[in-house]
Protein backbone atom coordinates (compact mmCIF):
# COMPACT_ATOMS: atom_id res chain seq x y z
CA UNK A 1 0.00 0.00 0.00
CA UNK A 2 1.16 3.52 -0.84
CA UNK A 3 0.55 4.68 2.75
CA UNK A 4 3.71 2.92 3.91
CA UNK A 5 5.81 5.04 1.54
CA UNK A 6 4.30 8.50 2.09
CA UNK A 7 5.12 10.24 5.39
CA UNK A 8 2.44 12.91 4.91
CA UNK A 9 -0.23 10.27 4.40
CA UNK A 10 0.97 8.41 7.49
CA UNK A 11 0.70 11.65 9.47
CA UNK A 12 -2.85 12.15 8.19
CA UNK A 13 -3.63 8.56 9.07
CA UNK A 14 -2.41 9.11 12.62
CA UNK A 15 -4.43 12.35 12.95
CA UNK A 16 -7.66 10.64 11.85
CA UNK A 17 -7.02 7.74 14.23
CA UNK A 18 -6.59 10.16 17.15
CA UNK A 19 -9.81 11.90 16.09
CA UNK A 20 -11.67 8.57 16.06
CA UNK A 21 -10.33 7.54 19.46
CA UNK A 22 -11.33 10.91 20.92
CA UNK A 23 -14.83 10.36 19.52
CA UNK A 24 -14.99 6.94 21.20
CA UNK A 25 -13.92 8.39 24.55
CA UNK A 26 -16.40 11.26 24.26
CA UNK A 27 -19.46 9.44 22.87
CA UNK A 28 -19.05 5.79 23.84
CA UNK A 29 -21.18 4.15 26.53
CA UNK A 30 -19.02 1.44 28.09
CA UNK A 31 -21.48 0.10 30.68
CA UNK A 32 -22.46 -3.57 30.30
CA UNK A 33 -25.99 -2.69 31.43
CA UNK A 34 -26.33 -0.44 28.36
CA UNK A 35 -26.26 -3.47 26.04
CA UNK A 36 -29.83 -4.03 24.86
CA UNK A 37 -31.73 -5.04 21.71
CA UNK A 38 -29.67 -6.31 18.77
CA UNK A 39 -26.44 -5.53 20.60
CA UNK A 40 -27.41 -7.92 23.39
CA UNK A 41 -27.88 -10.78 20.92
CA UNK A 42 -24.36 -10.30 19.51
CA UNK A 43 -22.92 -9.98 23.03
CA UNK A 44 -24.67 -13.16 24.21
CA UNK A 45 -23.42 -15.07 21.17
CA UNK A 46 -19.84 -13.95 21.84
CA UNK A 47 -20.08 -14.91 25.53
CA UNK A 48 -21.48 -18.29 24.50
CA UNK A 49 -18.53 -18.85 22.17
CA UNK A 50 -16.21 -18.22 25.11
CA UNK A 51 -18.01 -20.16 27.82
CA UNK A 52 -19.97 -22.95 26.10
CA UNK A 53 -19.44 -25.43 23.27
CA UNK A 54 -20.16 -23.83 19.90
CA UNK A 55 -22.82 -26.47 19.34
CA UNK A 56 -25.01 -24.91 22.01
CA UNK A 57 -27.82 -22.82 20.55
CA UNK A 58 -30.42 -22.25 23.26
CA UNK A 59 -29.53 -18.65 24.07
CA UNK A 60 -30.91 -15.26 23.08
CA UNK A 61 -29.25 -14.38 19.80
CA UNK A 62 -28.34 -17.87 18.55
CA UNK A 63 -29.90 -16.99 15.17
CA UNK A 64 -27.28 -14.34 14.46
CA UNK A 65 -24.61 -15.05 11.82
CA UNK A 66 -21.29 -15.88 13.47
CA UNK A 67 -18.96 -13.25 11.97
CA UNK A 68 -19.48 -10.38 14.41
CA UNK A 69 -19.84 -12.61 17.51
CA UNK A 70 -16.44 -14.17 16.64
CA UNK A 71 -14.99 -10.66 16.30
CA UNK A 72 -16.35 -9.82 19.78
CA UNK A 73 -15.20 -13.15 21.19
CA UNK A 74 -11.58 -12.50 20.19
CA UNK A 75 -11.64 -9.07 21.83
CA UNK A 76 -13.35 -10.41 24.96
CA UNK A 77 -10.79 -13.22 25.19
CA UNK A 78 -7.86 -10.80 25.34
CA UNK A 79 -9.42 -7.79 27.10
CA UNK A 80 -12.27 -9.20 29.20
CA UNK A 81 -16.00 -9.80 28.70
CA UNK A 82 -16.87 -6.34 29.98
CA UNK A 83 -14.38 -4.44 27.81
CA UNK A 84 -16.80 -2.59 25.57
CA UNK A 85 -14.21 0.18 25.28
CA UNK A 86 -11.81 -2.25 23.56
CA UNK A 87 -14.52 -3.21 21.07
CA UNK A 88 -15.10 0.41 20.13
CA UNK A 89 -11.36 1.05 19.76
CA UNK A 90 -11.00 -1.92 17.42
CA UNK A 91 -14.03 -0.69 15.48
CA UNK A 92 -12.31 2.68 15.16
CA UNK A 93 -9.36 0.88 13.58
CA UNK A 94 -11.78 -0.78 11.16
CA UNK A 95 -13.09 2.70 10.35
CA UNK A 96 -9.52 3.77 9.69
CA UNK A 97 -9.17 0.75 7.43
CA UNK A 98 -12.20 1.93 5.47
CA UNK A 99 -10.51 5.29 4.89
CA UNK A 100 -7.33 3.57 3.68
CA UNK A 101 -9.26 1.32 1.31
CA UNK A 102 -11.21 4.29 -0.06
CA UNK A 103 -7.88 6.00 -0.74
CA UNK A 104 -6.37 2.94 -2.40
CA UNK A 105 -9.35 2.31 -4.68
CA UNK A 106 -9.67 5.99 -5.59
CA UNK A 107 -5.95 6.25 -6.30
CA UNK A 108 -6.05 3.24 -8.63
CA UNK A 109 -9.20 4.33 -10.47
CA UNK A 110 -8.94 8.14 -10.38
CA UNK A 111 -5.92 10.09 -9.10
CA UNK A 112 -3.90 10.79 -5.97
CA UNK A 113 -5.61 14.16 -5.52
CA UNK A 114 -9.11 12.67 -5.56
CA UNK A 115 -7.90 9.79 -3.37
CA UNK A 116 -6.62 12.22 -0.73
CA UNK A 117 -9.94 14.08 -0.46
CA UNK A 118 -11.82 10.77 -0.43
CA UNK A 119 -9.59 9.57 2.40
CA UNK A 120 -10.31 12.67 4.49
CA UNK A 121 -14.05 12.53 3.82
CA UNK A 122 -14.23 8.85 4.79
CA UNK A 123 -12.10 9.50 7.87
CA UNK A 124 -14.55 12.02 9.36
CA UNK A 125 -17.76 10.57 7.88
CA UNK A 126 -20.30 10.92 10.72
CA UNK A 127 -22.13 7.62 10.20
CA UNK A 128 -18.88 5.64 10.36
CA UNK A 129 -18.13 7.43 13.63
CA UNK A 130 -21.61 6.81 15.06
CA UNK A 131 -21.58 3.07 14.36
CA UNK A 132 -18.06 2.70 15.76
CA UNK A 133 -19.48 3.25 19.27
CA UNK A 134 -22.30 0.73 18.96
CA UNK A 135 -22.11 -2.98 19.68
CA UNK A 136 -23.46 -3.81 16.24
CA UNK A 137 -22.02 -5.57 13.20
CA UNK A 138 -22.31 -2.54 10.92
CA UNK A 139 -18.69 -1.33 11.14
CA UNK A 140 -17.39 -4.82 10.42
CA UNK A 141 -19.79 -5.11 7.45
CA UNK A 142 -18.70 -1.71 6.09
CA UNK A 143 -15.08 -2.84 6.20
CA UNK A 144 -15.57 -6.36 4.82
CA UNK A 145 -17.75 -5.20 1.92
CA UNK A 146 -15.19 -2.61 0.86
CA UNK A 147 -12.13 -4.83 1.28
CA UNK A 148 -13.85 -7.60 -0.70
CA UNK A 149 -14.24 -5.25 -3.66
CA UNK A 150 -10.71 -3.95 -3.15
CA UNK A 151 -9.28 -7.47 -3.48
CA UNK A 152 -11.55 -8.07 -6.48
CA UNK A 153 -10.08 -4.95 -8.10
CA UNK A 154 -6.57 -6.24 -7.40
CA UNK A 155 -7.54 -9.63 -8.80
CA UNK A 156 -8.65 -8.09 -12.10
CA UNK A 157 -5.29 -6.32 -12.33
CA UNK A 158 -3.32 -9.42 -11.35
CA UNK A 159 -4.99 -11.58 -14.02
CA UNK A 160 -3.13 -9.59 -16.68
CA UNK A 161 0.10 -11.10 -15.34
CA UNK A 162 -0.87 -14.72 -14.63
CA UNK A 163 -2.37 -17.29 -16.97
CA UNK A 164 -4.61 -19.05 -14.45
CA UNK A 165 -6.87 -17.59 -11.79
CA UNK A 166 -5.77 -20.51 -9.63
CA UNK A 167 -2.29 -18.95 -9.52
CA UNK A 168 -3.56 -15.47 -8.60
CA UNK A 169 -3.06 -14.78 -4.88
CA UNK A 170 -5.86 -12.22 -4.82
CA UNK A 171 -8.29 -14.87 -6.04
CA UNK A 172 -7.83 -16.70 -2.75
CA UNK A 173 -7.89 -13.54 -0.64
CA UNK A 174 -10.97 -12.17 -2.42
CA UNK A 175 -12.91 -15.41 -1.94
CA UNK A 176 -12.03 -15.65 1.75
CA UNK A 177 -12.91 -11.99 2.39
CA UNK A 178 -16.24 -12.45 0.62
CA UNK A 179 -16.91 -15.54 2.74
CA UNK A 180 -16.16 -13.54 5.90
CA UNK A 181 -18.62 -10.92 4.69
CA UNK A 182 -21.31 -13.56 4.14
CA UNK A 183 -20.71 -15.06 7.58
CA UNK A 184 -21.12 -11.58 9.06
CA UNK A 185 -24.12 -10.49 6.97
CA UNK A 186 -25.70 -13.29 4.87
CA UNK A 187 -27.70 -10.76 2.84
CA UNK A 188 -24.64 -10.44 0.63
CA UNK A 189 -25.24 -13.93 -0.73
CA UNK A 190 -27.50 -11.92 -3.04
CA UNK A 191 -24.36 -10.50 -4.67
CA UNK A 192 -22.85 -13.90 -5.53
CA UNK A 193 -24.34 -14.62 -8.99
CA UNK A 194 -23.84 -11.02 -10.07
CA UNK A 195 -20.14 -11.12 -9.11
CA UNK A 196 -19.70 -13.70 -11.85
CA UNK A 197 -21.03 -11.06 -14.23
CA UNK A 198 -18.07 -8.87 -13.28
CA UNK A 199 -15.81 -11.82 -14.01
CA UNK A 200 -17.26 -11.97 -17.51
CA UNK A 201 -16.74 -8.25 -18.07
CA UNK A 202 -13.25 -7.82 -16.60
CA UNK A 203 -11.55 -11.18 -17.22
CA UNK A 204 -10.79 -13.14 -20.36
CA UNK A 205 -14.08 -14.42 -21.82
CA UNK A 206 -12.56 -17.76 -22.81
CA UNK A 207 -11.74 -18.54 -19.16
CA UNK A 208 -15.07 -17.33 -17.78
CA UNK A 209 -16.59 -20.77 -17.09
CA UNK A 210 -13.40 -22.16 -15.54
CA UNK A 211 -12.83 -19.07 -13.37
CA UNK A 212 -16.46 -19.04 -12.23
CA UNK A 213 -16.37 -22.73 -11.37
CA UNK A 214 -13.18 -22.36 -9.31
CA UNK A 215 -14.61 -19.35 -7.45
CA UNK A 216 -17.87 -21.14 -6.64
CA UNK A 217 -15.99 -24.28 -5.54
CA UNK A 218 -13.66 -22.35 -3.22
CA UNK A 219 -16.52 -20.29 -1.82
CA UNK A 220 -18.56 -23.43 -1.04
CA UNK A 221 -15.48 -24.89 0.63
CA UNK A 222 -15.31 -21.87 2.98
CA UNK A 223 -18.92 -22.54 4.04
CA UNK A 224 -18.21 -26.09 5.18
CA UNK A 225 -16.77 -25.52 8.72
CA UNK A 226 -19.71 -23.50 10.07
CA UNK A 227 -22.22 -25.68 8.19
CA UNK A 228 -20.80 -28.73 10.00
CA UNK A 229 -21.19 -26.89 13.29
CA UNK A 230 -24.79 -26.02 12.41
CA UNK A 231 -25.56 -29.60 11.40
CA UNK A 232 -24.34 -30.84 14.77
CA UNK A 233 -26.21 -28.04 16.55
CA UNK A 234 -29.57 -28.01 14.80
CA UNK A 235 -29.70 -31.58 13.52
CA UNK A 236 -29.92 -30.60 9.88
CA UNK A 237 -28.44 -28.43 7.15
CA UNK A 238 -28.35 -24.74 8.05
CA UNK A 239 -26.30 -22.43 5.84
CA UNK A 240 -24.69 -19.73 8.00
CA UNK A 241 -27.70 -19.19 10.30
CA UNK A 242 -31.36 -20.13 10.70
CA UNK A 243 -32.55 -16.87 9.15
CA UNK A 244 -30.67 -17.55 5.92
CA UNK A 245 -31.11 -21.13 4.68
CA UNK A 246 -32.62 -23.68 7.07
CA UNK A 247 -33.42 -27.20 5.83
CA UNK A 248 -34.04 -28.65 9.29
CA UNK A 249 -37.82 -28.19 9.07
CA UNK A 250 -37.89 -26.88 12.64
CA UNK A 251 -38.54 -23.27 11.55
CA UNK A 252 -36.69 -21.87 14.55
CA UNK A 253 -36.51 -18.51 12.79
CA UNK A 254 -38.51 -16.83 10.03
CA UNK A 255 -36.76 -16.33 6.69
CA UNK A 256 -36.30 -12.54 6.58
CA UNK A 257 -36.61 -12.24 2.80
CA UNK A 258 -39.82 -14.28 2.85
CA UNK A 259 -41.20 -12.25 5.75
CA UNK A 260 -40.60 -8.97 3.95
CA UNK A 261 -42.45 -10.25 0.88
CA UNK A 262 -45.36 -12.12 2.49
CA UNK A 263 -48.78 -11.53 1.09
CA UNK A 264 -50.89 -9.16 3.14
CA UNK A 265 -52.29 -11.05 6.11
CA UNK A 266 -52.81 -10.68 9.82
CA UNK A 267 -49.17 -11.41 10.76
CA UNK A 268 -47.59 -8.05 11.57
CA UNK A 269 -44.15 -7.20 12.91
CA UNK A 270 -45.71 -4.26 14.71
CA UNK A 271 -48.27 -5.96 16.92
CA UNK A 272 -49.42 -2.54 18.14
CA UNK A 273 -50.37 -1.21 14.72
CA UNK A 274 -53.54 0.86 15.35
CA UNK A 275 -56.78 -0.83 14.39
CA UNK A 276 -59.66 1.03 12.77
CA UNK A 277 -61.49 1.01 16.11
CA UNK A 278 -58.55 2.65 17.87
CA UNK A 279 -58.25 5.26 15.14
CA UNK A 280 -61.88 6.25 15.71
CA UNK A 281 -61.29 6.53 19.47
CA UNK A 282 -58.22 8.71 18.89
CA UNK A 283 -60.23 11.01 16.61
CA UNK A 284 -62.67 11.41 19.50
CA UNK A 285 -59.85 12.62 21.71
CA UNK A 286 -59.03 9.36 23.49
CA UNK A 287 -55.68 7.55 23.66
CA UNK A 288 -56.38 3.96 24.80
CA UNK A 289 -52.85 2.63 24.17
CA UNK A 290 -50.92 5.65 25.45
CA UNK A 291 -49.27 6.41 22.14
CA UNK A 292 -46.74 9.22 21.83
CA UNK A 293 -47.83 12.61 20.57
CA UNK A 294 -46.06 12.19 17.21
CA UNK A 295 -47.91 8.95 16.46
CA UNK A 296 -51.25 10.43 17.58
CA UNK A 297 -50.64 13.28 15.13
CA UNK A 298 -49.90 10.80 12.31
CA UNK A 299 -53.12 8.89 13.04
CA UNK A 300 -55.13 12.11 13.06
CA UNK A 301 -53.60 12.96 9.68
CA UNK A 302 -54.85 9.62 8.36
CA UNK A 303 -51.43 8.04 7.90
CA UNK A 304 -51.28 4.26 7.66
CA UNK A 305 -49.26 1.35 6.27
CA UNK A 306 -49.72 0.76 2.56
CA UNK A 307 -50.87 -2.67 1.37
CA UNK A 308 -49.80 -2.01 -2.23
CA UNK A 309 -46.76 -4.06 -3.24
CA UNK A 310 -45.80 -1.40 -5.81
CA UNK A 311 -45.98 1.42 -3.25
CA UNK A 312 -44.00 -0.75 -0.84
CA UNK A 313 -41.13 -0.90 -3.35
CA UNK A 314 -41.31 2.87 -3.83
CA UNK A 315 -41.30 3.36 -0.05
CA UNK A 316 -38.25 1.10 0.33
CA UNK A 317 -36.35 2.98 -2.38
CA UNK A 318 -37.15 6.39 -0.86
CA UNK A 319 -36.25 5.29 2.66
CA UNK A 320 -32.97 3.78 1.50
CA UNK A 321 -31.84 6.90 -0.33
CA UNK A 322 -33.43 9.77 1.60
CA UNK A 323 -30.98 12.42 2.89
CA UNK A 324 -33.47 13.82 5.45
CA UNK A 325 -36.67 12.70 7.17
CA UNK A 326 -38.86 15.58 8.21
CA UNK A 327 -42.14 13.72 8.83
CA UNK A 328 -43.30 10.45 10.36
CA UNK A 329 -45.01 7.50 8.67
CA UNK A 330 -45.89 3.83 9.03
CA UNK A 331 -43.79 1.28 7.22
CA UNK A 332 -45.69 -0.85 4.66
CA UNK A 333 -47.43 -4.14 5.49
CA UNK A 334 -46.50 -6.56 6.98
CA UNK A 335 -44.00 -4.41 8.87
CA UNK A 336 -46.24 -1.52 9.97
CA UNK A 337 -43.71 -0.10 12.43
CA UNK A 338 -43.96 3.62 13.09
CA UNK A 339 -41.04 5.66 11.78
CA UNK A 340 -40.55 9.00 13.47
CA UNK A 341 -39.12 12.10 11.85
CA UNK A 342 -35.38 12.38 12.41
CA UNK A 343 -34.00 14.80 14.97
CA UNK A 344 -32.58 18.12 13.81
CA UNK A 345 -29.06 16.83 14.53
CA UNK A 346 -29.64 13.64 12.52
CA UNK A 347 -31.10 15.57 9.58
CA UNK A 348 -28.21 18.05 9.53
CA UNK A 349 -25.55 15.32 9.81
CA UNK A 350 -27.12 13.38 6.96
CA UNK A 351 -27.75 16.42 4.78
CA UNK A 352 -24.21 17.82 5.03
CA UNK A 353 -22.41 14.49 4.63
CA UNK A 354 -24.28 11.92 2.56
CA UNK A 355 -26.71 14.52 1.20
CA UNK A 356 -23.83 16.72 0.04
CA UNK A 357 -22.33 13.80 -1.90
CA UNK A 358 -25.57 12.67 -3.53
CA UNK A 359 -25.85 15.13 -6.47
CA UNK A 360 -22.10 14.93 -7.14
CA UNK A 361 -22.31 11.14 -7.14
CA UNK A 362 -24.69 11.30 -10.10
CA UNK A 363 -22.45 13.87 -11.80
CA UNK A 364 -19.45 11.61 -11.23
CA UNK A 365 -21.27 8.59 -12.68
CA UNK A 366 -22.29 10.62 -15.74
CA UNK A 367 -18.72 11.89 -16.19
CA UNK A 368 -17.28 8.37 -16.03
CA UNK A 369 -19.89 7.19 -18.53
CA UNK A 370 -19.08 9.97 -20.99
CA UNK A 371 -15.36 9.30 -20.57
CA UNK A 372 -16.01 5.57 -21.17
CA UNK A 373 -14.11 4.74 -17.97
CA UNK A 374 -13.87 0.95 -17.74
CA UNK A 375 -14.21 0.97 -13.94
CA UNK A 376 -17.65 2.60 -13.93
CA UNK A 377 -19.43 -0.77 -13.85
CA UNK A 378 -17.19 -2.04 -11.05
CA UNK A 379 -17.83 1.00 -8.81
CA UNK A 380 -21.55 1.31 -9.48
CA UNK A 381 -22.10 -2.46 -9.12
CA UNK A 382 -22.47 -2.60 -5.27
CA UNK A 383 -24.66 0.52 -5.29
CA UNK A 384 -27.12 -1.00 -7.76
CA UNK A 385 -27.23 -4.39 -6.03
CA UNK A 386 -27.64 -2.93 -2.54
CA UNK A 387 -30.53 -0.82 -3.83
CA UNK A 388 -32.19 -3.75 -5.59
CA UNK A 389 -31.77 -5.99 -2.54
CA UNK A 390 -33.45 -3.54 -0.20
CA UNK A 391 -36.23 -2.64 -2.57
CA UNK A 392 -37.07 -6.35 -2.36
CA UNK A 393 -36.61 -6.46 1.43
CA UNK A 394 -36.76 -3.42 3.72
CA UNK A 395 -35.53 0.03 2.82
CA UNK A 396 -33.91 2.03 5.58
CA UNK A 397 -31.03 4.50 5.94
CA UNK A 398 -29.12 1.95 8.03
CA UNK A 399 -29.14 -0.50 5.11
CA UNK A 400 -27.65 2.03 2.70
CA UNK A 401 -24.61 2.95 4.78
CA UNK A 402 -22.59 -0.18 3.78
CA UNK A 403 -22.31 1.29 0.26
CA UNK A 404 -21.59 4.84 1.43
CA UNK A 405 -17.89 4.21 0.78
CA UNK A 406 -18.71 3.87 -2.93
CA UNK A 407 -20.91 6.97 -2.74
CA UNK A 408 -17.89 8.78 -1.25
CA UNK A 409 -15.73 7.56 -4.16
CA UNK A 410 -18.19 8.84 -6.75
CA UNK A 411 -19.17 11.96 -4.79
CA UNK A 412 -15.65 13.25 -4.18
CA UNK A 413 -14.73 12.48 -7.79
CA UNK A 414 -17.80 14.44 -8.91
CA UNK A 415 -16.94 17.39 -6.64
CA UNK A 416 -13.36 17.60 -7.94
CA UNK A 417 -14.45 17.25 -11.57
CA UNK A 418 -17.18 19.88 -11.16
CA UNK A 419 -14.72 22.27 -9.49
CA UNK A 420 -12.09 21.72 -12.20
CA UNK A 421 -14.70 22.31 -14.92
CA UNK A 422 -15.85 25.51 -13.23
CA UNK A 423 -12.27 26.71 -12.78
CA UNK A 424 -11.44 25.98 -16.43
CA UNK A 425 -14.54 27.83 -17.62
CA UNK A 426 -13.72 30.91 -15.50
CA UNK A 427 -10.12 30.89 -16.72
CA UNK A 428 -11.22 30.69 -20.37
CA UNK A 429 -13.65 33.60 -19.92
CA UNK A 430 -10.84 35.75 -18.58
Amino acid sequence: MIFLKDKKLLLGLFAILIFKICFVVKKGNFEIDSIVGDALTYHNFAINLLENPITYWDFWGHYRPPGYPFFLMIIYFFFGKDSIFSVYIFQSFLGLGISILVYEISNKVFSKKIALFSFIFAGVYPFYLIYSVQLLRETLVFFLLLITFYFLLLLFGEMKKVKSIFKAKYFWIFTVSYSLLIHTDPRYLFFAPFLLGLYYFYLEKRDFIKNSFLTIALFIFTLIPWTIRNFYTYGGIVIINTRTIDFTGTEKEVNRLKLSNDKINGTLINKKYPTQEERLLIKRGENPNNREEEEIKAILEGKGATKSHFLKRIYNFVELWRPVRLSSSYRPFNDCRFEKAWSIQHNLLSLFSYGLLLPFMFFGILKLYLDKNRWLLFLVFPIILQTLLHILMWGKERYRIPIDSFIILFGVYGIIMAFDSFKTKVFQER
